[in-house]
């Protein structure tokens, strides 16, 4: 579903998904500014903790800005979703029963996508050798430093365009491009 407004040399059309706008285009002469992802499929992550309160603490916030979020009870279930979805981020316990974080990581580093960027968190974080991790977040840890950090990262790994049409890099602010 589209909607389409005109002003002079401005021409504005909405695409709607589900009753949200999805997308906008700008026409202004022959140029188009298209901005995408606005409440549409954002960044999609998986966190992975054999805590329930911690999985739903950070599902929800990162939830609140608009990721989409799956969760893990443990390293084995993440490890399942891992290989049978797609993540732009992946956030590990790193000392859980069974597969920890480290085996976690290790795992995505040989799979058919080892660039997928993994943020650790530990209460323990000194006990790391050979960090693989893009990030270590520290427990206790503070919502905002998680979230900005999954910011930064899914921006660095900005590779999903397809054709003529971007996605958004940000979690507050949609990105727009000029398109010819």
């Amino acid at each position: 579903m589209s909607g389409l407004t005109h002003r002079r040399n401005l021409s504005i059309n909405f695409r709607f998904h589900r009753s949200r706008v999805e997308a906008i285009y700008l026409y202004l002469n022959s140029t188009c500014i298209l901005i995408e992802n606005l409440g549409g499929d954002m960044y999609k992550i998986l966190v992975i903790d054999d805590e329930n309160a911690i999985l739903n603490l950070v599902h929800t916030a990162l939830s609140r800005v608009g990721y989409t979020v799956e969760i893990a009870l443990n390293g084995e279930k993440g490890l399942e979703k891992f290989d049978s979805g797609q993540f732009d981020v992946v956030i590990t316990d790193i000392i859980m029963p069974g597969i920890d974080g480290r085996e976690v990581i290790r795992h995505i580093r040989n799979s058919d996508r080892p660039f997928t960027p993994v943020i650790g968190f530990s209460g323990t974080p000194w006990l790391l050798e050979n960090n693989q991790f893009d990030v270590v977040i520290t427990k206790p840890f503070f919502l905002e430093d998680l979230v900005n950090s999954v910011q930064h990262l899914s921006m660095q790994t900005e590779t999903k365009c397809v054709s003529r049409k971007i996605h958004a890099a940000a979690v507050v602010q949609p990105t727009a491009k000029f398109l010819k």
